[in-house]
């Protein structure tokens, strides 16, 4: 316990630290009640959550509840979730909204995500519930950007500093807005899609399985209405919790807003509020998503390329498949000649680590060493020896019979003479 609330005053201490004298002067204010909600207004969805933690910001607090009602709330069906509640506020205010207005659900904000409807507060690591009500300058939006989504393809990533815990040392990496690309402890995490979450969305929102891609960029030229991204990634706050300027809202007409609202009101959780998870306001700010460092190294392999109908078959899954052949040349190139949806080789994709052709190996020729050599060619010499040598021999012993048997007959053939005895006396 006592170390829980030492690492809590020390974030305190740093999150004081890195506010000017200037924020530091709103702070109080906001605490104190003397900024209205012309100013800055904070809009809570609430459903039977505990707000207490905001009572410090009382002054400037709108809430919606739509479970058990809580002192000053705005009742509202129970329909669209938190969407419907922000929509419902634009819709509602849209002559009247404040200068900045900061949107969150109501329970408490904490650090991290522990999977869909598994609990977490949402809240990036080194980034401060003050951070959204204090606006910086005349910027136009404050949203902390903890996943992405390549629309074409559906590959979508989260944050890895938002699912990891992380030290005090790394928080001033950790709070930027997009994760930064040479940091070692911040970057994007591919987290696909469960399977059971797109059937889910193939129910709800009334298509065939296997066409939320279609959907999701329908969805955005018929709704977000704004050119796509080039490279087709769209960025999101995970947790609905953003801060925005009146002038921001104001860029699209409260009819646009009208149209979306309808969408969110026919159902406790509807499909469009899925499809507005991406933006609010009528821009999406993007994150610089080049691919991410991997190890210090400056060049890394695409985030994004997956072979064709295959989501688990990417850079990684290259990656892995080469080095368990040993990185052979053949097999190599065959994995990396593989092809995605859009007809992009692994080896283009995934040229830094994957597909590296320095890593790729000939298949090793065993060398024929002297000694080697001397072991094969000795046997061979002596048997060729007694070869020919036996040969030698035999030939020789074949030739003296037929001599001898040549003599045999020449002998055989001769007449016998007869000397007498007394020849010579």
């Amino acid at each position: 316990m006592m170390t829980k609330t030492a690492v809590a005053l020390c974030l305190a201490t740093c999150a004081a630290a890195k506010l000017s004298q200037t924020q530091v002067s709103q702070l109080e204010r906001l605490k104190a009640g003397d900024v209205s909600k012309k100013e800055v207004e904070l809009v809570l969805a609430h459903f039977n959550e505990n707000q207490s933690w905001s009572d410090p910001y009382a002054a400037i607090r709108t809430t919606y509840c739509k479970g058990s009602p809580v002192p000053g709330c705005v009742p509202l069906e129970n329909v669209g979730r938190e969407g419907h509640t922000y929509l419902h506020h634009i819709v509602t205010n849209y002559d009247n909204l404040a200068e900045w207005t900061v949107f969150s659900q109501a329970g408490a904000p904490s650090v991290g995500y522990n999977g869909h409807r598994l609990g977490g507060g949402h809240m990036q690591p080194g980034v401060e519930f003050n951070d959204y009500l204090l606006r910086d300058g005349d910027s136009d939006s404050f949203f902390v950007f903890t996943g992405a989504m390549h629309l074409p393809t559906l590959f979508h990533a989260i944050r890895s500093s938002y699912r990891l815990e992380t030290n005090a040392a790394e928080l001033e990496e950790t709070r930027a807005r997009c994760p930064n690309t040479q940091s070692t402890s911040d970057g994007w995490e591919r987290l696909p899609l469960p399977e059971w979450f797109q059937s889910m969305m193939a129910a709800k929102c009334g298509f065939q399985e296997g066409r939320l891609q279609q959907k999701l960029q329908q969805y955005w030229q018929d709704r977000v209405k704004t050119k796509l991204p080039e490279d087709g990634m769209v960025f999101f706050s995970q947790g609905a919790r953003f801060a925005v300027s009146r002038e921001r809202i104001q860029q699209r007409p409260r009819e646009e807003y009208m149209e979306l609202l309808s969408l969110l009101s026919g159902s406790a959780d509807p499909c469009a509020n899925y499809m507005n998870a991406c933006c609010v306001g009528g821009q999406c700010t993007s994150c610089n998503y080049e691919a991410p460092t991997l190890q210090g190294q400056a060049c890394a392999d695409s985030p994004t390329w997956f072979k064709e109908e295959r989501p688990d078959y990417d850079c990684a899954y290259v990656l892995n498949a080469n080095e368990a052949k040993n990185w052979d040349k053949k097999k190599a190139n065959k994995n990396c000649k593989k092809k995605s949806a859009d007809g992009t080789k692994a080896k283009k994709a995934c040229k830094c680590q994957a597909c590296n052709k320095k890593k790729f190996k000939k298949k090793e020729k065993k060398e024929k060493t002297k000694t080697g050599s001397a072991a094969i060619y000795v046997p061979i010499c002596i048997v060729a020896v007694f070869l020919v040598g036996g040969g030698v021999v035999f030939y020789k012993k074949k030739k003296t019979r037929k001599i001898q048997r040549r003599l045999s007959h020449r002998q055989q053939s001769m007449p016998t003479i007869s000397i007498p005895k007394d020849i010579g006396n």
